[in-house]
């Protein structure tokens, strides 16, 4: 049996340890709120953390992550540039797969063809790439590499123009040479110097697919493609063909033109579309790009330059509180309705009795109503009319009804 004193300092032991687990569940509630707090609010939070650069600001943010995954995978500039926007900028996943199974990606991206079978091209840097493709997969021991079989380029006509090949004069005297330029961004170079054979040779050219033009047929074709919007998916003249053609080979046959500026410019625009922290201001006469700082949501942005504001994910206008996927649905049910509109106005008329809405199929224009069956005329809705009524309507908007052609006479 416990002693008062005993007793009493039980109790106060037992009034201590309450009050320390009052405090540390009050503690915890407290830092519980202020974390839902702050989670309620990010969600709340209708505006991203952004920033408004210009085109060259967001050419220095693409160019670190290509040179930076050029180099891990020793690949070229414009081939590593290509596999990101092809698979949205995801360098994890570019890697991971070109190390795994190389050939399947340049299969899935249409560098080389499908059925395997796949030829020598004469895209600036493509040689090299195989080489390594092969090397890397004699050394992990795995299947086989790519095969490349000679294309007979000489004594053949050009199949687009029929004429025997000739060169570009922009060609004659340069070579496809890659050299090292200076990254803005990293301060690095962003391709290797390496030397290709002169494309002064008057044959045929061609992607791996083996399909061979020559280059001024090969110049007017890139030309075509750019001015329609085409340039960022060119492939082979061949209408069987699907095989992608290389920027760098398109770049070299357009060389220092207009064309070749516009080219660049649409290929810049694709990568900006592909980044998932880049989106360019969807109003159409500013050319600044919003850089978002956060994670990319379904939020607010704010263009600095013009003042738009639009929804980062879908690039609309801003339609809070609904999601981007149900505010795509009701924009194509408006115009869907629209277009239904359209049609009931030209081919359709309410019916003078019930109103209600009737089609003619056919047939004379003495028309019954099958709701109220009411009977009416469909050039003019009234109740009594004679055959010559639709030749009369035909003519009330030229001034030349009967009644004007009795006045006349």
């Amino acid at each position: 049996m416990e002693s008062p004193s005993e007793a009493c300092e039980s109790e106060k032991l037992e009034e201590d340890l309450d009050d320390i687990d009052d405090y540390y569940y009050l503690s915890d509630d407290n830092e519980m709120e202020e974390l839902e707090k702050k989670h309620n609010e990010k969600d709340l939070c209708e505006d991203l953390k952004c920033k408004t650069i210009d085109p060259d600001g967001a050419e220095q943010i693409l160019n670190k992550d290509i040179h930076f995954l050029s180099k891990k995978i020793s690949v070229p500039h414009w081939l590593t540039a290509l596999f990101l926007r092809k698979r949205k900028w995801d360098l994890q996943e570019v890697e991971q797969e070109f190390l795994r199974n190389p050939c399947s990606l340049l299969s899935s991206i249409l560098l080389i063809p499908q059925n395997g079978y796949c030829y020598t091209s004469d895209a600036p840097d493509f040689g090299n790439v195989i080489a390594l493709i092969n090397n890397n997969q004699k050394n992990n021991r795995r299947s086989m590499g790519i095969k490349l079989k000679e294309r007979n380029t000489k004594g053949e006509c050009c199949p687009v123009c029929l004429s025997p090949p000739s060169t570009l004069e922009h060609l004659e005297t340069t070579t496809a040479t890659t050299t090292a330029t200076e990254s803005p961004s990293t301060g690095g170079s962003s391709e290797s110097t390496v030397c290709f054979e002169p494309f002064s040779a008057a044959r045929l050219y061609g992607m791996s697919c083996g399909h061979g033009y020559c280059l001024p047929c090969w110049q007017a074709y890139f030309e075509v493609q750019v001015q329609e919007a085409n340039a960022a998916n060119i492939e082979c003249m061949d209408s069987s063909c699907n095989v992608r053609v290389t920027d760098n080979f398109v770049l070299l046959v357009l060389g220092e033109s207009a064309k070749a500026a516009r080219y660049r410019k649409i290929l810049q625009n694709e990568m900006i579309a592909a980044h998932p922290r880049l989106r360019p201001c969807t109003n159409s006469r500013c050319s600044s790009v919003v850089y978002v700082l956060e994670e990319p949501r379904a939020r607010r942005v704010h263009c600095e330059t013009c003042g738009t504001d639009f929804c980062f994910a879908c690039g609309m206008e801003y339609h809070a509180p609904t999601d981007c996927e149900t505010i795509k649905r009701w924009l194509q049910k408006c115009r869907d309705d629209s277009g239904t509109a359209t049609y009931m106005a030209a081919h359709t008329k309410d019916c003078p009795q019930c109103g209600v809405c009737i089609e003619k199929n056919g047939g004379c224009n003495h028309m019954q109503c099958s709701k109220c069956h009411y009977s009416f005329c469909w050039v003019c809705l009234g109740r009594k009319c004679t055959p010559f009524c639709s030749f009369a309507y035909s003519f009330q908007h030229t001034n030349f009804s009967p009644k004007h052609r009795s006045e006349s006479k």
